[in-house]
C-alpha cells in the first residue's frame, strides 16, 4: 500500500472499529441484566425494532441503495434513542479492535485526514469507543440519501472534502458494501481480512 498520494481515510464503523459478534453478545448480557430493573419486555421490544430497521436497510441496499423513502423522523429519533440505550453500552464493553488506535495515530502522524463513513448514525458508538474526536467529520449514508455500495455516497464525501477519488482510502469489513462502493467510485478500498490481516499489519505499511 502506497500512502504518498492519499489525503483522506474514511472509516466504516460496525465490524471495522469493533467486533460485531462480540457486541451482540454484550447486548444480550445487558438485556438479561435488565430483568432485574424491570425493563426486559420493553428492551426486547426496542431491540426487535432495531433489527426490523436493519432488515429494511438491507432491502434498500439490495435494491440499489436509494434511501429517498425515509422513515418518519419521529420514528428514526426513537430508533436512535434505542440504539443509544442498547448498542452504545454494548459497544463500549466490546471496545476497539486491536491495532485501531495505533492505525488512527499513525495516519494522524502522516498528516492524513480521517473521517467516518457509515451507513447509520454512529456518533454514540464513536463516543463510547473514545475515538469520536479523532475524526474530522462523521458521515451517515442514510442522511446523504443512499446506502453503500452506492457510488453517490462516496461522491458526496469527495465533493464535501474537496478531494479527488484517488486521494481517498476507505477502510471497511465488507467487500459487498465498503469494497465495491469505494473501488467503483475510484477510491481505494481496504477490507479487513481480505486486503490486510489486521490493523497492526496495516500500521506497518504506514511506518515502514
Amino acid at each position: 500500500m502506497n500512502w504518498d498520494s492519499i489525503r483522506v481515510v474514511s472509516w466504516d464503523v460496525d465490524g471495522t472499529l469493533y467486533n460485531i459478534r462480540r457486541m451482540k453478545e454484550q447486548g444480550g448480557a445487558i438485556l438479561l441484566a435488565s430483568i432485574f430493573r424491570g425493563e426486559f419486555i420493553s428492551g426486547c421490544r426496542e431491540i426487535r425494532a432495531l433489527f426490523r430497521f436493519r432488515d429494511r436497510m438491507r432491502e434498500i441496499r439490495q435494491a440499489g441503495g436509494d434511501y429517498s423513502v425515509k422513515p418518519d423522523p419521529h420514528l428514526r429519533c426513537l430508533l436512535l434513542e434505542y440504539s443509544s440505550r442498547w448498542w452504545a453500552p454494548a459497544t463500549a464493553r466490546t471496545g476497539l479492535l486491536k491495532g485501531v488506535s495505533e492505525m488512527i495515530a499513525a495516519l494522524s502522524e502522516r498528516g492524513i485526514r480521517q473521517v467516518v463513513l457509515s451507513d447509520y448514525h454512529s456518533d454514540a458508538k464513536l463516543r463510547v469507543l473514545g475515538v469520536h474526536d479523532a475524526f474530522e467529520k462523521v458521515y451517515a449514508a442514510e442522511k446523504i440519501g443512499y446506502l453503500k455500495p452506492s457510488q453517490a455516497v462516496f461522491q458526496h464525501v469527495f465533493d464535501d472534502l474537496g478531494i479527488e477519488p484517488h486521494e481517498l482510502v476507505h477502510i471497511g469489513d465488507r467487500e459487498d458494501t465498503d469494497g465495491i462502493g469505494a473501488r467503483g467510485s475510484g477510491a481505494t478500498g481496504l477490507i479487513i481480512g481480505q486486503d490486510f490481516s489486521d490493523f497492526r499489519s496495516l500500521v506497518k505499511t504506514l511506518v515502514d
